[in-house]
């Protein structure tokens, strides 16, 4: 085998000599020797074994040479792609014995496309920096996140037959800064419905600044084939509203959830709140409140806030022409589509945290915008 003259001469040269292998040689330590046709085997301590010799005393294959990677890719597309240990394994069973196949194994398999579909991790990157709305104080629900939950069956009225029943939704505002809440109640997903909880919500409150949201089917329009209720705040009425409000309305990319942690989380916590006595008779005694709450929460909560508890290394951005996988929570992973990156999104410090994919649906290209968390790199566009 040509491969074993060119990276182990020196050791053959000393097998002839019936020479001691140099201790730091890869191979000393495998105690090899010459075969009746000139290659180097294994002689191992399992000679004595009733194995076969090309499992007993396989063949030596220098683990940096080209013919180590053709068989690794071999075997490993041999056993359907089962991982390493099965890799190494058939190599092991067919008479090879690669030095170093673990790493080259492991390498191998994880630029493999096949396995990256089936066993691949979807993407992530550092967690990014909190927005300025989060972290600056202002004045109670300046800055909101706001969500929909519900329905609830509550019974209407009374009338021969029974009870009328009918549905009840809540609109959650949450004070983006101290993560304070404040609910309404409406009979209808409607738009007219929102505006006026939206009306009554800044009547008590005051004017809101920016309002932020996930972009699920509660706030975006074209469902009506899925037969949701539904508020579209891209409706003529509501848009007219914003404007004439001066409020501006940020949207998160679909399925991306855990970018709405501030307001999604507090659903979980409304039954938590004790009922207080939040009116306070002097005007001074209220300023001082205050004073006292802003100075707690520089002190006491904003620190809470500088650890990435998750997502704390930072990673290689998706660029445009990597091909990936998208995950769709309606599939089954065999079946998710394969899809290339047309655009990539950068945020303030300067990485991708959300991109636009084409994929084949129904045979039609379609594009989406989507998290990187749900996506898998298959293969790389100009690797860094």
């Amino acid at each position: 085998m040509s491969a074993q003259h060119e990276v182990y001469g020196e050791e053959i040269d000393g097998i002839r000599r019936k020479e001691n292998i140099h201790k730091r040689s890869p191979i000393a330590n495998l105690n090899p020797f010459l075969d009746d046709q000139g290659l180097l085997r294994i002689g191992g301590r399992i000679v004595k074994s009733d194995l076969n010799i090309r499992e007993k005393q396989p063949l030596i294959v220098p683990g940096r040479h080209h013919v180590a990677t053709l068989l690794v890719r071999h075997y490993h597309d041999k056993i359907k792609h089962q991982g390493r240990h099965f890799t190494d394994g058939a190599i092991r069973s067919a008479g090879f014995w690669i030095v170093g196949a673990k790493r080259l194994i492991s390498s191998i398999i994880h630029k493999c496309v096949t396995c990256r579909k089936l066993r691949g991790k979807t993407e992530c990157q550092i967690m990014s920096d909190l927005p300025e709305d989060r972290l600056e104080p202002s004045p109670p629900f300046t800055n909101v996140g706001i969500d929909t939950f519900g329905p609830w069956t509550i019974v209407s009225s009374k009338t021969r037959g029974g009870y009328a029943n009918s549905k009840r939704w809540a609109i959650l505002f949450t004070f983006l800064v101290t993560r304070a809440v404040h609910i309404e109640l409406i009979e209808e997903m409607s738009s007219s419905a929102f505006i006026n909880a939206v009306r009554r919500f800044a009547a008590i409150r005051g004017q809101v600044k920016i309002f932020r949201s996930d972009r699920g089917t509660n706030f975006i329009g074209a469902i009506d084939d899925l037969k949701i209720d539904s508020i579209n705040v891209e409706d003529g009425p509501f848009k007219n509203f914003l404007y004439n409000s001066g409020t501006t309305w940020i949207f998160n990319p679909p399925h991306s959830s855990h970018m709405g942690g501030a307001w999604e989380r507090m659903i979980d916590h409304l039954g938590e709140f004790d009922k207080r006595d939040l009116y306070l008779a002097e005007w001074r005694r209220v300023q001082a409140v205050a004073s006292i709450f802003w100075s707690r929460w520089r002190k006491e909560y904003l620190p809470l806030l500088q650890q990435r508890r998750k997502w704390t290394e930072d990673r290689r951005d998706l660029f445009e022409g990597d091909v990936i996988l998208l995950k769709d929570k309606k599939l089954c992973r065999t079946q998710w589509p394969v899809g290339i990156i047309v655009n990539s999104f950068k945020s303030s410090d300067e990485h991708v945290r959300k991109a636009e994919v084409r994929v084949i649906v129904n045979g039609k290209a379609t594009t989406y915008t989507r998290p990187i968390v749900d996506m898998i790199r298959l293969v790389e566009n100009n690797p860094l």
